[in-house]
């Protein structure tokens, strides 16, 4: 039976980063309550959106988790191939489980390059689905391995990440709000939408699409 931990104390605890996701997914039956918001968020409206718009054929979801996005974008965009991907093994068993149908692999983004090669695949798209916070560490290597994958198809990063409003204490040295991330990047930006939360004093949601520069 799943204890009753907070599922953020292993992912972010008192202003540090954790990472135990594989031991959250082992714990915690339903982290950031995937099964209910899949379809709940105007960025991962505007993700069907950007994976129309730009005609993306096979497109990677960086951070599936338990595979409900997966699953949406895939239903939303039959045209193309959605591939889930997260870091914990467990995770991506229980995607497989609730989604036979549907290809979920499980990696770190570090090992990107690594990762295509073994699968066979190049994608058009790769989507960081609210996983900013969670890869400041290794962001520079992960954003030049993400660069060099999409440039070998002329393809795009999607990044859904919610910012909040004054409150934020993790990962202030990199960036904290949508422009800042941008910036950051320095990419060529093709879209970017930003969509407040019901709580409009805590956080708001974006949506952005970067092209890497040769």
């Amino acid at each position: 039976m799943a204890n009753t931990k907070d599922y953020h104390d292993y992912v972010i605890k008192d202003g540090k980063f954790v990472g135990a996701f594989e031991e959250m997914y082992q714990n915690v039956e339903d982290p950031w309550h995937q099964t209910e918001e899949a379809a709940h968020s105007y960025s991962r409206m505007d993700t069907v959106n950007s994976i129309r718009r730009f005609h993306l054929g096979t497109v990677l979801e960086a951070g599936c988790g338990l595979g409900h996005f997966t699953n949406y974008l895939q239903a939303h965009c039959p045209s193309s191939k959605i591939i889930g991907m997260d870091i914990a093994p467990t995770a991506i068993e229980k995607a497989k489980a609730s989604f036979p149908k549907l290809s979920f692999i499980a990696g770190n983004l570090k090992d990107l390059d690594a990762i295509l090669a073994s699968h066979g695949f190049a994608p058009d798209g790769i989507v960081f689905s609210e996983i900013m916070w969670y890869i400041l560490q290794d962001l520079d290597v992960i954003l030049e391995k993400t660069k060099k994958a999409l440039l070998s198809t002329g393809g795009v990063l999607l990044i859904n990440q919610v910012f909040y409003h004054g409150g934020q204490r993790y990962g202030r040295e990199f960036f904290t709000t949508q422009e800042e991330m941008m910036d950051y990047i320095g990419w060529d930006v093709l879209a970017r939408t930003r969509s407040e939360t019901a709580d409009v004093t805590s956080s708001y949601e974006t949506h952005t699409v970067l092209r890497p520069r040769r």
